[in-house]
This record gives C-alpha cells, sequence and structure tokens, in this order.
C-alpha cells in the first residue's frame, strides 16, 4: 500500500537533511505513512539532538490539507 519515494533510507535521509539545517515537510497519505514520516522525524532527532528546524507531517484527507503534526 502506497509508494514511498525513499524506500529504507527513510530515517537516514531525514537525519542528513535535518543535520543540514534544512526542515523537512512531508505530504503523507495514509496510517503508514504518517507513522513513517514521524518515525523519521523522531530518528532524526535522536540523531542530531534538538535544533530550531521545525519539521511538518501534513496529510490530504478528502481534498483538504491538514496539518497533523508539527515538532
Amino acid at each position: 500500500y502506497g509508494l514511498s519515494q525513499f524506500g529504507d533510507n527513510l530515517n537516514e535521509i531525514c537525519a542528513l537533511v535535518d543535520k543540514e539545517g534544512f526542515q523537512l515537510h512531508f505530504h503523507a497519505v495514509g496510517d503508514k505513512a504518517v507513522t513513517r514520516a514521524l518515525d523519521a522525524i523522531q530518528y532524526a532527532r535522536e540523531r542530531n539532538g534538538m535544533n530550531d528546524n521545525r519539521h511538518e507531517v501534513f496529510q490530504s484527507l478528502e481534498g483538504q490539507l491538514n496539518s497533523l503534526a508539527s515538532t
């Protein structure tokens, strides 16, 4: 179900992007995708520590873009 653009490398990619100071913005469709995005953000935080990046996860529901999480 669904298609990941990054395969099994999502956590590592997110940690690298976070470390360079970029904010992560996910557009996730479905519970599994949202969970995977939140897990990747948590992994980046645990690996790099807290910083001023404000990562976001959005999920499209019935044609509307709703913010589900902002860390």
